[in-house]
C-alpha cells in the first residue's frame, strides 16, 4: 500500500500548484513557499544526502523497479534528483498548511504506528529513498499520508471491515481534497527557481525553460 502513497503523498499537492511559481527569486533560493526559503545549499545537500543512501540501499531500487512495473515513475523526474526533491519539499509545507486550515494534528505516536503498520523504520525508509529524499524526511512523508487519509475519510471515503473504498465514494472525497488543497494555496505564495522548472496544476513538474543555452537556463525570469 505505501509504495503506492509516496508519489500521490509527495507530489501531489506540490502538482496542484498553479504556481505562482512565476516570478523572481533571490540568488540562493530554489523555492520560497510564503516567507520560507528552500535554499539551493539545502536542495543540493538534500540531493547529496539521498544520493549516499540510495547507493546502500538495494532495496530501494528494487522498490523504484516495482513502481515502474506498476506505471508509477519514481523518483519523479529520473533525470534531474534536485526537481524530485524540490517538488515533495514543497509539497511538505503544502500539506503542512492544508493541516493548519483544516485543524488536524498529527502526533507522533500516529506516525509510529503507521510506521509499524508498514514494515517498521528500515521500510519507510526504503519508500523514501525510493521516492528521491534522504531517510530524514521518512517522517514527513508518513505525516503527509496522514493528513491526506484523514482528510479522505472525513470526506467519505470511510473504508469498510474488509478494507475497500466505493470508487465512486473516493473519487468525489479527492475532488473536495484537490478543492480543499487549492484553498491552502491561495494563502501560500510559492515561487520557484526557474533552473528547477515549475508545477502545471495538470501534469505536475514541468520542464525546464532554459536561457540562451540549455546548459544555462536562466535564474531570475518570470514565468
Amino acid at each position: 500500500m505505501f509504495l503506492t502513497i509516496v508519489k500521490t503523498v509527495a507530489l501531489g499537492a506540490a502538482a496542484a500548484v498553479a504556481l505562482t511559481a512565476c516570478g523572481p527569486v533571490k540568488l540562493g533560493a530554489a523555492a520560497i513557499v510564503d516567507d520560507r526559503r528552500i535554499t539551493t545549499a539545502k536542495l543540493d545537500q538534500t540531493v547529496l544526502d539521498w544520493q549516499r543512501q540510495f547507493a546502500k540501499a538495494p532495496a530501494a531500487a528494487q522498490l523504484q523497479q516495482q513502481a515502474q512495473q506498476q506505471g508509477q515513475q519514481l523518483p519523479a523526474d529520473p533525470d534531474s534528483p534536485p526537481r524530485s526533491a524540490l517538488a515533495q519539499l514543497i509539497g511538505f509545507q503544502i500539506w503542512d498548511e492544508v493541516a493548519r486550515e483544516q485543524h488536524i494534528t498529527i502526533t507522533a505516536t500516529e506516525i509510529d504506528r503507521i510506521v509499524a503498520a508498514n514494515g517498521g523504520q528500515k521500510a519507510i525508509e526504503d519508500q523514501t529513498l525510493a521516492g528521491g529524499l534522504p531517510v530524514s524526511h521518512s517522517r514527513d512523508l508518513v505525516r503527509a499520508f496522514l493528513i491526506r487519509s484523514l482528510l479522505l475519510q472525513r470526506y467519505g471515503a470511510v473504508p469498510n471491515a474488509q478494507g475497500q473504498v466505493d470508487q465512486q465514494t473516493l473519487q468525489q472525497a479527492q475532488q473536495k481534497l484537490v478543492t480543499t488543497q487549492s484553498q491552502a494555496l491561495r494563502i501560500l505564495k510559492i515561487k520557484v527557481n526557474p533552473r528547477y522548472g515549475s508545477f502545471d496544476p495538470n501534469s505536475g513538474l514541468g520542464a525546464v525553460s532554459y536561457g540562451l543555452s540549455k546548459s544555462d537556463p536562466g535564474l531570475n525570469g518570470a514565468g
